[in-house]
């Protein structure tokens, strides 16, 4: 174990007043509304394990991980509590206490340095989504309608007149392409406006 680490992960925990500010501010707490997803939650917990009746387990370290280390628990601290650096030396500790999952562990080994194989995952993840999931649903933009557009016959050029936008230019064809971004990522919209 990492002393240092542990040293660190123990100031943060023992600093901790328990007012409930870094609650307010805490992006995963806001979603899962969990005592142990704020800041002052996962620091208790490290205070039980530092004190014996939590042991360190693989349950642990996943709670721990719960956090996006954004830093806002920290900024909004009034007590001044480095909540983030505590968190982030108390994943640490527990990774190397009660050790990484077997998945985990390969991503992390094999398919991370190797960026065929990440591309491969990422393509598998991809289709093993499933069609109504959650993270499918707040993501939006996955279903396969909506990643490329359908290619044309002609290409865009060969169907614009010699001008496009009102001006001719020397070499050739002025395109104006306005809405652009909001059609390729909105297509319903773009299918329901009239040409």
């Amino acid at each position: 174990m990492d002393q240092a680490a542990w040293k660190t992960a123990l100031g943060a925990a023992r600093a901790c007043i328990g007012c409930g500010a870094c609650m307010q501010v805490c992006p995963v707490y806001r979603v899962g509304r969990r005592e142990e997803l704020s800041a002052r939650g996962k620091l208790r917990l490290m205070q039980g394990l530092a004190q014996g009746p939590l042991p360190a387990s693989r349950h642990l370290a996943e709670v721990l991980s719960r956090c996006l280390l954004c830093g806002r628990c920290s900024q909004h601290c009034p007590n001044q509590v480095p909540a983030m650096e505590g968190l982030r030396a108390g994943r640490e500790v527990l990774a190397s206490v009660a050790g990484a999952p077997l998945l985990l562990r390969l991503l992390l080994e094999e398919a991370l340095p190797r960026p065929r194989r990440l591309n491969l995952l990422a393509m598998a993840g991809g289709l093993a989504l499933p069609l109504l999931s959650g993270l499918r649903l707040k993501l939006g933009g996955l279903e396969p309608s909506a990643c490329l557009p359908p290619l044309s016959q002609r290409p865009f050029l060969d169907t614009a007149g010699p001008t496009t936008c009102g001006r001719s230019w020397p070499g050739g064809r002025c395109v104006c392409l306005a809405g652009w971004p909001r059609w390729s990522s909105r297509p319903r919209a773009a299918a329901a406006w009239p040409p």
